[in-house]
């Protein structure tokens, strides 16, 4: 058979069509460090259909490869990037070596939410200047600014240890600035 690769024709009915073989088959490239994340919800609805509602589940990724870690950082920022409102309002936060993060019922619905919970993750000593601008956002804000500040250490230390706030943290939050350094800090966690 002919392996000669066909690639599509301009047209609005066939955009989707990915370049391969006669068989429509993906070519090669796809293949090579292709990353392909499916919603869980999808799946679940897919396995209904397919497999009597029952279906693997992968999640582990390998964060030792740099092109993963800065894919996966590309989504975090890409991701914060929705929530633009947030990184404007504490980019006086993002200094040096720090991690913000946004999390809890303000990103949800703001209007309902009790408060803004923030998590910053730092290399060593606290900085006094986080806390006035806190101080200095709680004056402008309508609703109470509850933080969180960490060392690096001190949050590997709760990740590896499993505490369950810190899990749900991280499960949920949005990293409004430090993607990288985010992904850097965590590629030698075990398990989230």
């Amino acid at each position: 058979m002919n392996k000669q690769k066909i690639y599509k024709e301009r047209k609005d009915h066939n955009l989707s069509m990915p370049p391969g073989d006669l068989k429509r088959s993906p070519d090669e490239s796809f293949f090579k460090e292709t990353l392909v994340f499916i919603d869980e919800t999808f799946l679940e609805k897919l396995s209904q259909f397919f497999g009597n509602g029952r279906y693997l589940k992968f999640d582990k990724i390998n964060l030792d490869s740099d092109y993963v870690r800065d894919m996966l950082a590309f989504l975090l920022f890409d991701e914060a990037n929705n929530f633009k409102r947030w990184k404007n309002e504490f980019k006086e936060l993002f200094k040096g070596d720090r991690i913000v993060m946004i999390y809890g019922s303000a990103i949800v619905n703001y209007s309902r939410a009790n408060d803004i919970d923030l998590m910053i993750l730092r290399k060593k000593e606290r900085h006094s200047k986080v806390n006035g601008v806190i101080a200095e956002k709680q004056k402008v804000l309508p609703k109470k600014i509850h933080l969180i500040e960490l060392s690096q250490d001190e949050f590997l230390k709760n990740l590896e240890e499993k505490q369950n706030s810190i899990m749900n943290i991280v499960k949920t939050a949005i990293i409004l600035y430090g993607q990288f350094k985010y992904m850097e800090l965590i590629k030698n966690v075990k398990s989230i």
